[in-house]
């Protein structure tokens, strides 16, 4: 019996960790494409401003 509660809460604490690296991962993942698109607006920007052309 104690080897089942055992065993229930160790499944348990693999369940809540498994839940925290998925999160982790897709809060990485959003991160990397908000970079992404300020990086692509950086060079945009910079690339107009090199050829002479208005920014607004």
């Amino acid at each position: 019996m104690e080897a089942m509660v055992g065993l229930t809460i160790v499944v348990g604490m693999v369940t809540i960790l498994l839940g925290i690296i998925e999160a982790v991962q897709q809060q990485s993942h959003q991160n990397e494409e908000s970079i992404a698109q300020v990086k692509q607006k950086y060079y945009r920007e910079q690339k107009a401003w090199l050829n002479g052309e208005d920014l607004h």
